[in-house]
């Protein structure tokens, strides 16, 4: 085979593998998007307070970006009626990050198969006023922009820093202020990378600027 068929066929076989990457990965998605409306109509009728975080909260407030679980910010005390309502199995503490962060994650039937992870959340300085912000979306409750903006901060996960700047990005001038006094409020040594963030998006910074 000359070295023209031969790159002709690798870039074929790699174009198929991405398409099939896609496709794989785009149905996983939508498996979990399913998931999730019928996890949170549940929780609803139930009456259970609750707000989605986490990835799926950046694929509804900023950008579709890949997430392997399902975050919700909810009182230890509805944990366990919780897990009952969408089928969960297999629960087990979580080690997080971030002060007086507590968590519980365990598996879910998707319904087509495969299962889904659940993180259940928990923070006891700022919960109950998170849950009192979280507004109905389509998808469910959903944290504010504000809320999500402090729980990224105290995270301080790599995955978390390139969420911060895209969603800080997307910041009106009221959530802005009302992000920044929250963090006022519950994590002032992340104030100062906050007001610096601000300045740069401010000058036309992208984060790829050279």
């Amino acid at each position: 085979m000359s070295r023209k068929k031969l790159l002709e066929f690798m870039v074929k076989r790699d174009v198929r593998k991405n398409v099939t990457a896609r496709k794989v990965e785009q149905e996983r998605m939508l498996a979990m998007h399913k998931k999730l409306v019928e996890s949170f109509s549940l929780l609803r009728f139930s009456s259970i307070p609750y707000a989605i975080v986490g990835g799926q909260a950046i694929r509804f407030h900023v950008y579709p970006r890949e997430t392997s679980d399902i975050d919700i910010l909810m009182s230890p005390e509805n944990w366990e009626k919780a897990m009952d309502l969408v089928g969960g199995h297999d629960a087990h503490q979580l080690m997080l990050n971030g002060p007086s962060m507590t968590g519980v994650g365990f598996k879910g039937d998707s319904g087509n198969g495969e299962e889904v992870e659940f993180d259940f959340l928990w923070n006891e300085r700022w919960g109950d006023e998170a849950l009192s912000s979280a507004k109905v979306e389509t998808i469910g409750k959903v944290i504010s922009k504000p809320f999500l903006v402090l729980m990224k901060f105290e995270s301080g996960r790599s995955l978390d820093s390139s969420d911060i700047h895209r969603l800080v990005g997307t910041l009106t001038v009221a959530e802005r202020r009302a992000s920044r006094k929250l963090l006022k409020e519950y994590s002032p040594n992340e104030l100062e990378d906050f007001d610096l963030l601000i300045e740069l998006l401010k000058s036309g910074w992208t984060g790829t600027n050279k």
